[in-house]
């Protein structure tokens, strides 16, 4: 390094520091040197390094392979965000301190692992715009880092059930997958699945393949997802019974052993009264007779059954039977009802019933009382 180049550095690092000393006082310093990339997150105030990691580390070295690469600084990030887990939640805030580093590389690529997704099932996407590149991937980060949601993974490497969005002119179907499968997916589809921690998957762009629209549908139908224990809620059922079909991450094919299409493939019964293309039956039969407008029903009184209340003492008065005493008797639904009397059964003397039709068996054994 020059001297010019050596003075620009210290000059870039007093001016960072002297930004993020209004800021916060936990900062995550970073360093890349030419062999190797180191990590901190020092708290000014204690004076104390809380979490650290590096290259120098054996998970990190067999995929740095002693180059400072792209691959190696997701690696340290991913590192150590498993170790900022431990820590208190108040250390989670922290402002990224790249001293006399530039925000390009292998510092942009560490920040963008550590702050968009966590490969646990959060992740968040944003748009940055600026003259400057480095400026716009921050605003996008920041962006990002405010707009994280959390998508419910099945088995920390699936999606729960296939899903459907669109966002302007993309339309995108995600679906879940078998272990093994791997990501199946092209683009910036792919990086949102790296970052959410998804293992199994298949995705499918339809329409527009513009980055952000496709990134923004991928979001809408994280939205649209439900975890089994929501679904269980809604539906009112043990998750155990919504867990048992679900796509193709549950073994038994695509659709879920219910084939392709056809009534059967749909959700509830089958349509009332549908054979299968063929002139439905109840439209072969010939329809005969009809109901008049003009019909007058009657509710149907048999003696056999006004003896019996009469032998209980319900009905004291047999000669004065009125409608409003057979309602209260529950003979007949209303005081209003039109009555008929049948002769079926047997009376011991001839009763008082107020009816409006009578038979002929028991026009004999009944009369109308007077009034």
């Amino acid at each position: 390094m020059s001297l010019c180049d050596l003075k620009r550095a210290i000059r870039r690092k007093r001016r960072v520091r002297l930004k993020l000393r209004s800021l916060s006082n936990i900062r995550l310093s970073v360093f890349k040197s030419n062999r190797h990339f180191y990590a901190q997150l020092i708290d000014d105030e204690k004076g104390a390094t809380l979490a650290a990691a590096s290259t120098l580390e054996p998970d990190v070295l067999a995929v740095a392979k002693r180059r400072v690469n792209s691959e190696a600084a997701r690696t340290v990030a991913r590192l150590f965000a498993g170790r900022l887990d431990g820590l208190d939640v108040s250390y989670r805030k922290f402002v990224l301190d790249r001293g006399s580093c530039r925000y390009i590389g292998v510092v942009a690529a560490f920040a963008d692992e550590l702050r968009v997704g966590d490969e646990k099932g959060r992740v968040g996407c944003g748009m940055g715009k600026h003259a400057e590149v480095s400026e716009a991937k921050i605003k996008a980060v920041n962006a990002a880092k405010k707009s994280m949601i959390r998508v419910y993974l099945r088995e920390s490497r699936t999606l729960h059930h296939d899903v459907e969005a669109k966002f302007c002119a993309s339309r995108v179907v995600l679906r879940s997958a078998r272990v093994g499968t791997g990501i199946i997916a092209g683009g910036s589809v792919r990086a949102v699945f790296e970052v959410l921690g998804v293992q199994d998957v298949v995705a499918k762009i339809i329409g527009s393949s513009n980055p952000h629209s496709v990134i923004y549908a991928v979001f809408a139908a994280f939205k649209n997802m439900l975890s089994p224990k929501q679904v269980a809620g809604k539906r009112s059922r043990k998750v155990g019974e919504v867990i048992e079909n679900r796509g193709l991450g549950c073994g038994k094919g695509k659709t879920s052993g219910r084939g392709h299409k056809g009534q059967k493939a749909r959700s509830g019964c089958a349509v009332n009264g549908f054979e299968g293309g063929q002139q439905p039956i109840f439209t072969r039969l010939p329809k005969r007779g009809f109901r008049s407008m003009s019909r007058v029903e009657y509710e149907i009184v048999n003696i056999g059954a006004l003896q019996k209340l009469i032998s209980e003492k319900k009905i004291v008065d047999a000669s004065n039977i009125s409608k409003e005493l057979m309602a209260e008797l529950g003979i007949i639904p209303s005081p209003m009802s039109k009555v008929k009397v049948l002769g079926k059964g047997a009376l011991k003397a001839k009763v008082g019933v107020s009816y409006d039709a009578v038979s002929k068996a028991a026009g004999k054994k009944v009369y109308l009382p007077k009034g």
